[in-house]
Parts: C-alpha cells; sequence; structure tokens
C-alpha cells in the first residue's frame, strides 16, 4: 500500500486569517524561501509514487492547525514541516522532534540534507513544546533547513536540490528506493556557439552524424550536452594570394626612407678602396670585403653599389629569397651583386620583360643597351618617363628620372 506523506511549508496563512511569514533577512523572508524547496521535495516523494498532501500545493494558504488536523484525518505515515531558522540562529540544518519515531524521521532528514548540501549539521533536538509535533497522531519532524542570514546563500540557490534531499531523508526513513529515472539520451548539438541556440541545424544521438552535418556548414561546432566543443569545422583558409602591388610597395617605401643616407663611392677603382658606408658593410657581412676593410674586384667584377642597394632593400623587406645569394657566388656563375650576372639569372627564369607598360611598383630595373651598368628600383612610370630610386646616383640614395630607351629591361616583383 502507497505510504502517505503530509509536507508542509512553515508558516504561511494564521488562524486569523493574516499573513505570517516567519522570519526575515535582506528581502528574503522564511515563508518565501521555503515554498519552493517545498514544492520540489512534494514533486519528488510524488515521483517515487508516494501520497503527498502538502499546502504547497495551493502556496501555503493554510495554517499550522489546519494542517495538523488535515494530516490526521488523513491518516499521514509522518508528518514533516519545513522552516528555516531565525536571524541570528548559526549556520546548519537542524531538525526538531519529540517521539521516537520522530527522531529517526529527523535523523533520516539530517543525514540526507548535511551529506547533500554544503553546510554543516548542528543535529538533532527534541523539543516538547511545539504544536507541530505534539499536536500529530503520525511521527513529525520540523526541518530547520538552515539559519535565514548564516545559510541564505545555500536556499535561495538551490530550491531543487534542496527539495530532492529532503524527499530522499523521507524515503529512506519509509523505506522506499526511488523510482530510476529513464535514462536520458545524450545529444550532440551542432551550432555555432553553445549560448546560440537559434543557429542550431540538428541534434543527433550519434557523435559521427554530427560530425557528418557539422562538415557542410563551416564555423559550425559540434556540442555535448555540457557546451563543451567536441568538434569544430574551421572555415577553410583562402588560398595565399601571391604579393604583387603591395611587395612592391614596401620595397619602394623602404628604398625612399634611405634617401641621402649614405655617401657614394668616388670611383670603382679595380685596386678598392677603404669605405664604410651601409652599403659596403653589407656586402662585408656576406663576405665581400678582405680583412683590410677593401672592397675589392673579384674575379674581375667590381661589387657594383647600385646592385648591392637593390638586393639591400630587397633583404631588409623580407624578400632573401628572391636574391639569388647562393646560386650566384662564383665566376663561372656570376655573383649576385654585379648586375650582369643578375639580369642574366633573372632573364633564364623568363622573369626579365620589356614592356614597361606592364611594368609594377618596386620592379628591379636594369639600364644599359645590351649589358646593364646600372640596376635601381621602379616608382611609377608616366607615358615615356620612368622614376626610380637608385643606390649610387647624384652623391647618394636618390629619386630619378629616364626615358624607357634608357633601360634593357626589368623584373615585376614578387620577383620570383
Amino acid at each position: 500500500m502507497s505510504k502517505k506523506v503530509a509536507l508542509m511549508c512553515g508558516h504561511g496563512k494564521q488562524t486569523n486569517g493574516k499573513w505570517d511569514a516567519g522570519c526575515a533577512y535582506a528581502g528574503y523572508t522564511e515563508a518565501g524561501l521555503m515554498l519552493p524547496i517545498t514544492k520540489a521535495a512534494v514533486k519528488y516523494l510524488r515521483a517515487a509514487g508516494v501520497t503527498v498532501i502538502s499546502d504547497a500545493d495551493t502556496n501555503n494558504n493554510r495554517n499550522m492547525i489546519v494542517d495538523v488536523s488535515w494530516a490526521n484525518k488523513e491518516k499521514a505515515d509522518i508528518y514533516v514541516s519545513i522552516h528555516c531558522d531565525y536571524l541570528k540562529a548559526p549556520s546548519g540544518v537542524y531538525p526538531l522532534y519529540v517521539s521516537s519515531n520522530g527522531k529517526k524521521l529527523a535523523t533520516a532528514l539530517n543525514t540526507a540534507v548535511s551529506k547533500g548540501m554544503p553546510m554543516r549539521s548542528r543535529g538533532v533536538c527534541r523539543r516538547t513544546d511545539l504544536y507541530e509535533l505534539n499536536a500529530t497522531d503520525a511521527p513529525a519532524c520540523i526541518l530547520e533547513t538552515g539559519a535565514i542570514k548564516a545559510d541564505l546563500k545555500i536556499l535561495k540557490n538551490n530550491y531543487d536540490k534542496y527539495g530532492k534531499l529532503i524527499a530522499k531523508g523521507i524515503l529512506d526513513y519509509l523505506g522506499i528506493k526511488p523510482k530510476a529515472e529513464p535514462k536520458k539520451t545524450a545529444l550532440y548539438r551542432v551550432r555555432k556557439s553553445w549560448n546560440d541556440s537559434k543557429s542550431q541545424i540538428g541534434a543527433y544521438s550519434s557523435l559521427e552524424n554530427a560530425k557528418a552535418e557539422c562538415n557542410k556548414h563551416p564555423g559550425y561546432s559540434v556540442y555535448a550536452e555540457t557546451g563543451k566543443v567536441l568538434y569544430t569545422n574551421k572555415p577553410k583558409a583562402a588560398p595565399k594570394q601571391t604579393p604583387s602591388v603591395d611587395v612592391g610597395a614596401k620595397v619602394i617605401n623602404f628604398a625612399a626612407s634611405q634617401k641621402g643616407k649614405y655617401p657614394t663611392r668616388s670611383h670603382h677603382g679595380k685596386d678598392g678602396r677603404k669605405y664604410s658606408n651601409k652599403f659596403t658593410k653589407y656586402f662585408a657581412g656576406r663576405g665581400g670585403i678582405d680583412s683590410n676593410g677593401q672592397m675589392p674586384s673579384v674575379y674581375g667584377y667590381i661589387p657594383g653599389y647600385c646592385t648591392l642597394f637593390v638586393c639591400y632593400c630587397l633583404e631588409k623587406c623580407g624578400l632573401k629569397s628572391v636574391v639569388p645569394f647562393s646560386t650566384l657566388n662564383k665566376k663561372s656563375a656570376g655573383y649576385w651583386w654585379h648586375a650582369p650576372s643578375l639580369m642574366k639569372w633573372y632573364k633564364k627564369k623568363g622573369l626579365l620583360k620589356k614592356d614597361f607598360s606592364k611594368a609594377k611598383k618596386g620592379a628591379i630595373c636594369f639600364k644599359g643597351d645590351k649589358s646593364p651598368t646600372h640596376t635601381c628600383l621602379l616608382d611609377k612610370v608616366v607615358g615615356s618617363t620612368v622614376y626610380t630610386w637608385d643606390g649610387n646616383v647624384g652623391g647618394g640614395v636618390t629619386y630619378n628620372k629616364r626615358p624607357k630607351s634608357a633601360f634593357i629591361g626589368f623584373v615585376n616583383p614578387p620577383y620570383k
């Protein structure tokens, strides 16, 4: 036969019809805090198959005299009244009883709550001066769920959890095992983000099916029930665009920043002279200066100051790979700092162009007739005039203009 429990919410309507809120603190009242806890306990007891009578069903609109009379008339197996202790009470759950069976009930509630809630127990206490304990025919317990001040945070944030623990204590006392909750099938949700439920395009019991759907939607992820990301379909990175104008503009901007900074050499003497400007130091850093600090002719090739300037700008702009340092490094192949060798190398790769209408900013320009005598960097072409930055014209790094006819050809960025 089903057990019958009388589970009442403390305070509420008084015998004179006025409202009794019980103790109060920080805008919260005992009656207001206990009602949702009592309702939760009623819910879990009924789910376990227990018959419950409770004033919580009607929002605590009965006084305790009516509640006790109702429980006795219905021949309830136990009577439990839910309260919280006054403002100055210490923290902790505190069940009250009067009879020996009432003590067993109080102990069961105390054990369930103290194990499941983050609060201490003040133990169980026998009281002989309380109407709800003395006037009931069934074993009775007044459960002080905690102190309204000391335990307010726990009480107000755990209505359902506290109610479930009260139901557990009552079921333990009655020797009733809770009905097993139906196993919930885990669903894997496909969304843009966990918080954006409107973006959800599916929920699947199979993780593999969820991933397959996710793969159709770049930027979406598969989420577990907890909100944890299990899989993400990252948008494919856009293919790298071959830099052209941007690279050239970077080189020209750097070249322009060197304007007038370094003195040119007075001549290209084969015997070499001692120079201390930045381009000769750059050349020295690549093994081109002898032990005396001289920049001599190497195998009959004079290191071209203009070509050094061009290579220096390219390397400083992160384009070291487009200068054939390792390829043009011996007499048989020529040298990277030698304009004719450098132009020949680019021509062999099919990169040397002659139509200046197709020249781009930053292009390497080779000046001369059949063999280049000068190397510079293209800023722009206006009509038949070519504007360049040069490393050894007019006493330093300067900006110059020449007719198209002065050039053999050019190599556009990105110089591959």
